[in-house]
């Protein structure tokens, strides 16, 4: 017993914590579609290959028009709709159940994985912003007056334009 208990801490470890929580959440509102659709079965084991993928269609429609969402949202991105479904056959594989997308193949439903590629198409463009002037940068990296100050400007570069990924969200035109 000692050996199982090794063996499911070393699972836990092999997970972050903000994962988990992801996959918690989105398993709470997979529970409470079931409530609403009247499926007792959680993890779908009654079901056959096509009642299971037509449950989750539904149930990613569900997500789409964000019913029973926490926000005041109508309508969820597809993105966010593909990590929920996503999360949701991690819980399902975590339980070592099969992915309920997963078609007789072995690979994904076609049809689950056209409908999150609509979602994702039908999605608005992104909104590029425009990117903190140089002078920005400049003040941040020269305004320390301590090595701590200067630490900290650095840094801060660093995390505006690394971490904010200013390539990929700016047109910059000029210098």
């Amino acid at each position: 017993m000692a050996r199982v208990a090794t063996g499911l801490e070393g699972q836990r470890l092999g997970i972050a914590p903000g994962t988990v929580s992801k996959q918690d959440g989105c398993f709470s509102r997979w529970e409470r579609f079931l409530e609403c659709a009247g499926i007792e079965d959680k993890f779908l084991d009654s079901h056959d290959e096509e009642s299971r993928i037509t449950i989750i269609s539904a149930f990613a429609a569900v997500v789409r028009r964000n019913e029973q969402g926490r926000t005041k949202l109508t309508k969820l991105l597809g993105g966010t709709v593909s990590a929920t479904v996503h999360n949701i056959c991690s819980v399902f594989r975590s339980n070592l159940r099969r992915s309920p997308i997963v078609d007789g193949n072995g690979k994904i439903s076609l049809v689950i994985a056209r409908q999150l590629k609509g979602y994702i198409a039908d999605d608005p463009a992104t909104t590029h912003q425009k990117c903190l002037p140089i002078i920005v940068f400049r003040k941040l990296w020269s305004g320390g007056k301590t090595a701590l100050a200067e630490a900290i400007g650095q840094m801060a570069c660093g995390a505006l334009f690394f971490g904010m990924r200013s390539c990929e969200y700016s047109q910059v035109s000029g210098e």
